[in-house]
């Protein structure tokens, strides 16, 4: 559980229509600290990854979704509808991104990014966040430009007891 987390970010939770950058090691578990958020969502809405390091594993993903019958209130998940883009040029990584926050059924959009991104590009990024309803996560590494658009920058580090741990 991330409540005490949830608890220091705005409007306890991770603010929907808005830039959000996680600057953290690429081998780092951030995925783990996402996933609670984008497993909540309605499965019916995508999850876009743009360029991601790794090959998504699409079993860690699902979303709910509301059983119709009174007798099951309880939601009940379904696998989550991924949409995994590669890229290996950052105007094509940052293409995709700007069209997955154009096209308004995204639940969430998570691009990886290298450290040095132009200035520009990250506030049309921010401005095309501000008229979705997505979550939209910028993952880039530790030594990042400081200069960003962001509402939220995180800076993630593993835990002491965590580290040289596989």
């Amino acid at each position: 559980s991330f409540d005490s987390l949830n608890g220091q970010l705005p409007g306890g939770g991770w603010p929907v229509g808005n830039l959000i950058e996680l600057l953290a090691h690429p081998d780092s578990s951030t995925m783990s600290l996402l996933l609670p958020a984008l497993n909540a969502m309605p499965a019916e809405r995508l999850r876009v990854l743009v360029a991601p390091p790794y090959q998504p594993m699409q079993q860690s993903w699902h979303g709910t979704c509301a059983m119709s019958r009174p007798t099951h209130p309880a939601p009940r998940t379904l696998p989550a509808r991924l949409l995994w883009i590669r890229s290996q040029h950052l105007n094509d990584t940052l293409w995709a991104s700007a069209q997955a926050l154009r096209h308004g059924h995204c639940a969430a959009v998570l691009s990886w990014l290298p450290a040095h991104v132009p200035l520009a590009a990250l506030r049309q990024l921010q401005l095309l966040a501000s008229h979705s309803d997505s979550l939209f996560f910028c993952l880039r590494p530790l030594h990042s430009q400081a200069n960003s658009p962001a509402l939220l920058r995180l800076a993630l580090y593993p835990r002491q007891d965590q580290q040289g741990q596989a």
